[in-house]
């Protein structure tokens, strides 16, 4: 009998340490962050880009350069992930642990997660178990909006960023209300190996 109970709690230690990485959806450790070991092409703005990881500096972020192939144009960015969310410099663009309709607030502007296992399709390919977040500016009203959508992928990062635009204006004393502009401001296109 002893030796029985010892089988099986040896099997359930086993399993519960196997399991997480056979598991089909994304759980409290996994990141949204850019790997260092990649290199990430995309279209920002219609205009094509590439980005990769130069180094980690003191404050333990990591430092991503971005250059527009067509012109050379570059600059860096400052990019880290702690147990409480991803970081753009000091805003905050996930918020940790994921969790559908979670939010916070980036520069007063409310962030929310509004989908937390989406699969979606951009020119690098079919993405599973993505984040969806969108903010809500306060300024918004039914005729007249601007909204970001962002979307990212596990062990990844951001894959797609579409903008959502509506204004309306007034014009010899009569309102029009505009026509829905959608964009897409960032779209990755192929991730290679360094």
């Amino acid at each position: 009998m002893q030796t029985i109970l010892k089988v099986v709690f040896a099997f359930a230690i086993i399993a519960a340490s196997v399991l997480p990485f056979f598991s089909d959806t994304a759980d409290a450790k996994t990141s949204y962050m850019r790997a260092k070991n990649k290199v990430y092409y995309a279209l920002q703005n219609g205009q094509p880009l590439k980005e990769e990881y130069i180094k980690t500096n003191k404050k333990g972020e990591s430092i991503y350069r971005q250059t527009y192939t067509k012109t050379g144009d570059s600059s860096t960015f400052n990019m880290k992930e702690t147990k409480t969310g991803l970081y753009y410099y000091d805003d905050k663009n996930l918020s940790y642990p994921i969790k559908l309709n979670k939010s916070w607030k980036v520069r007063g502007i409310k962030q929310k997660v509004i989908d937390d296992d989406a699969t979606i399709k951009v020119k690098a390919g079919t993405f599973k178990h993505v984040v969806v977040t969108r903010d809500y500016r306060s300024d918004n009203t039914k005729n007249n909006f601007y909204y970001i959508v962002e979307y990212y992928a596990p062990n990844v990062g951001e894959i797609l960023e579409i903008t959502h635009e509506k204004i309306g204006y007034y014009e010899k004393h009569k309102y029009h209300p505009g026509t829905l502009s959608v964009g897409k401001e960032f779209e990755l296109t192929k991730i290679k190996n360094k």
